[in-house]
């Protein structure tokens, strides 16, 4: 849709984020600007709305303002994260508390940004030896302790190494196939709802300690683990986004903390070599995927139109037009808000328990 002030956006509605249409026609079409409502639980750890979209927008380098209906689901779930987001740099982002107050309203964040979208510089990352060995693993889910550095699901390898602080605490998981919305992660398991059930290549670290399907269980870590990086290889067509969050204190609006393109974010991917290096010092890591997407695989209830653009191969994507795919990433940020670009501006609105310098609580 076009506004007064001359910028055209893209809509994606909540779970449209997950799937190529309408999204990757939209971004092949020259739209650079995305606006999304959504009702996104935090109950899974690999999904987290934060993450998710700044991952997105990391990917296509895209701005994207989303915003999170407040809703509490029980047993601690709720629908939180929100943010806006400038090729995956963190212009704001407000995660309000578990506890839910249905007599408040939500609070506004809101951000300066340029339309025009500047790519971000290519990376340095090269792969390792680890991705020269040839493995396989039992199909669905499939975890280890993170201090073994590697586990494989079906074709899929994900292997950890660099580790800053202690890798007690966390797990390392890999997904060749089908992952899930259900809540349960047992291999072959359908809860009969067609569109919680996708396609995916995952290669990431969980706090968790069991290395059971539990580690997809949004968790707050009991280890100290600052830096880590995960490589894997992914098939030739799989579209894959890097996740991260990083724990400040529970119960707050800093629980979940973004870590900001420039230093601390590395993401790297030339054709079906990925590679993503964190630095989240001084905040241990909560979670962080490398998580690919087969599009052409998706069992949809309807066909999507196909330009001549999206039907080129997703691993040609580069940040400098060649056949390199790499986004920088750096320090975590909570909330920024530059003032020296102005050409849209977005608002969001969210259950808050505090007022900052740079939020509004609406009664």
């Amino acid at each position: 849709f076009d506004t007064s002030f001359g910028v055209t956006f893209g809509l994606a509605i909540c779970a449209d984020i997950f799937y190529e249409f309408p999204n990757k026609p939209l971004i092949d079409n020259g739209i650079q600007n995305f606006v999304s409502p959504i009702a996104w639980s935090n109950y899974m750890a690999h999904m987290q709305a934060m993450s998710w979209h700044q991952g997105w927008s990391l990917r296509n380098c895209v701005n994207i303002m989303f915003a999170n209906y407040p809703w509490n689901y029980g047993q601690n779930s709720i629908s939180t994260g929100s943010g806006i987001f400038s090729c995956g740099e963190v212009k704001a982002s407000y995660y309000k508390t578990p506890t839910w107050n249905p007599q408040k309203m939500g609070t506004i964040i809101y951000a300066d940004l340029d339309s025009d979208v500047s790519l971000q510089a290519p990376s340095t990352l090269e792969p390792s030896s680890l991705l020269t060995w040839d493995a396989t693993g039992n199909p669905g889910w499939q975890f280890a302790p993170l201090a073994e550095g590697y586990v494989c699901s079906d074709t899929i390898c994900c292997y950890a190494s660099n580790f800053v602080g202690n890798a007690y605490g966390y797990s390392i998981g890999a997904l060749g196939g089908i992952d899930s919305g259900c809540g349960n992660y047992e291999y072959g398991y359908d809860c009969g709802i067609a569109s919680y059930h996708w396609p995916a290549e995952v290669c990431g670290i969980f706090s968790c300690m069991d290395q059971t399907g539990t580690c997809l269980d949004y968790q707050t870590p009991t280890g100290n683990l600052t830096g880590v990086r995960l490589e894997t290889r992914v098939s030739t067509n799989s579209t894959v986004l890097p996740h991260v969050l990083a724990y400040g204190t529970s119960g707050t609006t800093s629980e979940q903390i973004l870590i900001e393109p420039g230093t601390g974010l590395n993401f790297f991917q030339n054709g079906k070599v990925v590679v993503l290096t964190i630095d989240s010092f001084p905040h241990p890591i909560s979670s962080a995927e490398i998580y690919g997407r087969l599009y052409e695989n998706d069992n949809l209830l309807y066909t999507c139109p196909v330009s001549s653009e999206t039907e080129k191969n997703e691993s040609d994507f580069s940040t400098d037009q060649s056949n390199v795919d790499t986004v920088d990433g750096g320090k975590e940020e909570e909330n920024d808000f530059p003032t020296d670009q102005s050409n849209a501006d977005s608002s969001n609105e969210e259950n808050d328990e505090e007022d900052t310098s740079n939020e509004k609580n609406v009664e």
